[in-house]
This record gives C-alpha cells, structure tokens and sequence, in this order.
C-alpha cells in the first residue's frame, strides 16, 4: 500500500510540473527574488491595483498602461540613470 502511494505521488508531481507546474514554480521564485532584492513589491497586484486607483495607471485589456506620457517618460529616465549609474561605478579606477 505504501509503495503504490509513493508511486502515485511522484506520478502526480511529474504530471503537474509537465502540465504548468514548472512555470508556477518558476514565476513564485521569480517574485520572491523580485521582492528580496527590492525590485517590486511581493503584493504586486495590490500595488498595481493601488496604481490604478490613484490614476497612474489605466487597464487596457489584460494589461495597463501609464495614463500619462510625461510620467511614463519620467520613470524611463530613472531606470536609464540608475542603468549609467550602475555602468561608471563598476569601472576600476586608474
């Protein structure tokens, strides 16, 4: 009886990772290394939710968008500068 539960299990597992699981697993690890180092909040549908409602964000089908253009453009800046930021502090000094 034991045996086949442990055959029955491992049977399922392998079943589930082939039919999605893998991708479930992978997304969780991809939010929780997001969230540790600071990238985006571990909530991430309650903060875009909270965008949404304070007008910085507007859904567009299954996605959303920035409801205005000079914000979006702001935010690009940010990430370009933090990107060259990144670049000249890793160069060795002479």
């Amino acid at each position: 009886m034991r045996a086949g539960l442990t055959v029955a299990l491992i049977f399922g597992l392998v079943c589930a990772m082939s039919l999605g699981g893998s991708f479930a697993l992978k997304h969780s690890v991809l939010r929780l290394f997001f969230w540790q180092t600071g990238s985006a909040p571990f909530h991430y549908a309650a903060f875009v939710a909270q965008a949404k409602d304070l007008l910085f964000l507007r859904q567009v089908g299954g996605g959303y968008i920035f409801t205005h253009r000079l914000l979006r453009d702001y935010f690009a800046s940010l990430a370009g500068s933090a990107k060259t930021t990144q670049t000249h502090t890793s160069l060795p000094s002479n």
